[in-house]
């Protein structure tokens, strides 16, 4: 994601994953101008990380992308909410997307996705099937590709003290969050 500096790098490589059949490309460079480019020159969706609705308006403004990639650790769930109602707005595709969180962050993810109307492409939140540790006494359910959100109030992550003491920034180096 944004590794490319140019547009025609960028197309070279997509044709190269063509075989895959990719159901939209991301965020082919960190330059929305060069991004703009290679949207214009590929019959996929190309989806953009949106953290703000300053990035939102801009990238619809250049034509950066025709898919929002969203995540709750860009400022939490009520800020995604607001860039779903840009995205809406402008007809612009949605996802929600990141492995970074664990089953906390994505059990807020899969709750702003269930009440998203707009929420249009496969989402890869995937922190839950990488991480091996959590601080959560339960695991998100994930079955066939699908992810649920829990069935209790809030956003339904029962914590458990134990691990949370244990989860510390100082143990991220040699462990993971599930």
């Amino acid at each position: 994601s944004g590794r490319f500096t140019d547009w025609e790098t960028a197309i070279r490589y997509a044709d190269v994953l063509r075989h895959h059949n990719p159901y939209h490309f991301e965020q082919p460079s960190r330059d929305m101008r060069v991004s703009a480019e290679f949207v214009k020159r590929v019959d996929l969706h190309v989806s953009w990380h949106i953290n703000s609705l300053r990035e939102g308006f801009e990238a619809i403004d250049l034509g950066a992308c025709t898919a929002f990639n969203m995540a709750c650790v860009a400022a939490g769930p009520t800020n995604i909410r607001r860039i779903f109602a840009l995205a809406e707005g402008a007809g612009i595709k949605c996802l929600i997307g990141t492995d970074q969180e664990s089953t906390l962050g994505t059990s807020a993810q899969v709750t702003v996705a269930v009440a998203m109307p707009n929420l249009d492409l496969p989402c890869d939140p995937m922190g839950p099937v990488l991480y091996t540790t959590s601080p959560a006494k339960e695991r998100i359910r994930a079955e066939s590709s699908h992810l649920y959100p829990f069935d209790t109030p809030g956003l339904g992550v029962e914590l458990d003290a134990a691990r949370m003491r244990e989860v510390t920034v100082a143990t991220a180096n040699t462990r993971d969050l599930r």
